[in-house]
């Protein structure tokens, strides 16, 4: 099964709790399951067999954005999760032209992943995408200008 590293875990715990069930697992060891889901939506999309039409009614998803907010919102979020989480910032920062090549040029050296790696758990073997010197915007072409009419939305052509 083609699952995100939230399930096993979720699983492992379930099969080592003393009932065999969920209800068996510590509370304190589900954000064990909370810290391995990167909220992909997969589990939702295809594979949780509990959404709907389930009487159980999961949404995976929502359920661990809630306690990511929990965690957030009484600060027991580790420096690294606020870094990695920060996409906004680090977009910004990354896309100026010499910052990125910078960046691009330490996520391929080995020495500064393996610090990468101490400092804020990113593995060293990990793909990190190339940040592009500038945003997509300013390399986009603009587009021509269509109106709608009768309420409808503009047609591509």
């Amino acid at each position: 099964m083609n699952l995100c590293t939230a399930f096993p875990t979720l699983f492992d715990l379930v099969d080592a709790s003393a009932t065999l069930e969920v209800d068996g697992v510590a509370k304190q060891d589900f954000w064990k399951v909370v810290d391995q889901c990167y909220l992909c939506d997969t589990c939702y999309m295809t594979k949780c067999p509990y959404v709907p039409p389930h009487p159980w009614n999961v949404d995976f998803p929502h359920l661990m954005l809630r306690a990511k907010a929990i965690k957030f919102r009484k600060n027991e979020v580790r420096f690294r999760d606020k870094l990695l989480s920060s996409t906004d910032a680090i977009g910004k920062l990354a896309a100026i032209p010499v910052v990125a090549q910078v960046v691009n040029a330490v996520n391929r050296n080995a020495a500064a992943r393996a610090v990468m790696a101490k400092a804020i758990g990113v593995h060293p073997e990990r793909r990190l995408p190339p940040y592009s010197p500038g945003t997509f915007r300013s390399q986009a072409p603009t587009s021509e200008a269509r109106e709608a009419r009768n309420g409808s939305a503009p047609r591509a052509r």
